[in-house]
């Protein structure tokens, strides 16, 4: 299934669509449908009007009934990769932990549990982040294991900027700590 934001808002009410079309909007003139959260998204919204928008979006899923936010997990989602957008990071990271809950698909899982690590970096907590990444890695390896983790077993994450993650890990086959400094690649498509 995925977290196919457009396909999930053809299955919907009336009701719903309002919220659907305002974060569809949002992301798709951010580019951030798709694909994963990636490190240049974070603070990507600075206009007042849109911050506003998001936190109205938000507000708006939030009064739709419990079990009805947990069949929309393209659309928290969404709204989490927004919030990501204004900064509002705690709200995006327990959006995308609901998101992953909420999902039976691993792929899903995976994506979700990766803007989650990509929140909580942004949030400077370490060892969340890193039992993200560990999740999601071990759900899509090919996608979201920066480095060969069954090699490089990661223990702890040192620090984060804008342009690396720094671990410490466990190499297995040496048996000793080594520092791996992990380069984001950056997407240049449009």
């Amino acid at each position: 299934m995925g977290l196919n934001i457009a396909t999930e808002r053809d299955r919907q009410t009336n009701q719903t669509r309002a919220i659907y079309e305002g974060v569809l909007r949002l992301a798709d003139r951010l580019q951030l449908l798709g694909r994963e959260l990636r490190f240049s998204d974070t603070f990507s919204i600075r206009g007042e009007g849109d911050r506003t928008s998001v936190q109205q979006l938000a507000a708006q899923f939030r009064l739709l009934p419990q079990s009805e936010q947990h069949a929309l997990p393209a659309l928290l989602n969404g709204l989490g990769m927004l919030q990501a957008a204004t900064g509002e990071f705690e709200d995006a990271q327990r959006d995308f932990q609901q998101v992953a809950e909420s999902v039976s698909d691993e792929k899903a899982q995976a994506e979700a549990l990766a803007n989650a690590y990509r929140v909580a970096l942004e949030r400077r907590h370490w060892p969340e982040a890193l039992s993200f990444l560990n999740q999601a890695a071990a759900k899509d390896a090919d996608r979201f294991a920066p480095f060969p983790m069954d090699r490089l077993q990661p223990e702890r994450i040192l620090s984060a900027s804008a342009s690396s993650v720094d671990f410490l890990c466990h190499d297995t086959s040496s048996r000793i700590h080594v520092l791996v400094k992990f380069l984001p690649v950056v997407c240049l498509e449009q």
